[in-house]
């Protein structure tokens, strides 16, 4: 469930559909709040959308969990 929200979020992102796709990242962290992607994806979110702070904290938790990284496939 998680890859599939991952992937749905990823598409909508792709599209500028950024509350969607926010909506979906904060759901995978939700369930698994150390997820690797959504971590980063929702970083990249906030950083484009100003919000520096916010995106730093999401690298921030991406860092423990680097090496347990999941790629949607």
């Amino acid at each position: 469930m998680t890859d599939s929200r991952i992937q749905q979020a990823l598409a909508l992102h792709r599209n500028r559909q950024y509350d969607g796709a926010e909506r979906l990242y904060r759901e995978v962290l939700a369930t698994d709040p150390r997820h690797f992607d959504a971590l980063h994806m929702l970083g990249v979110l906030d950083y484009s959308k100003g919000e520096t702070d916010a995106a730093a904290r999401c690298c921030a938790r991406q860092l423990p969990s680097g090496p347990t990284s999941r790629r949607p496939t």
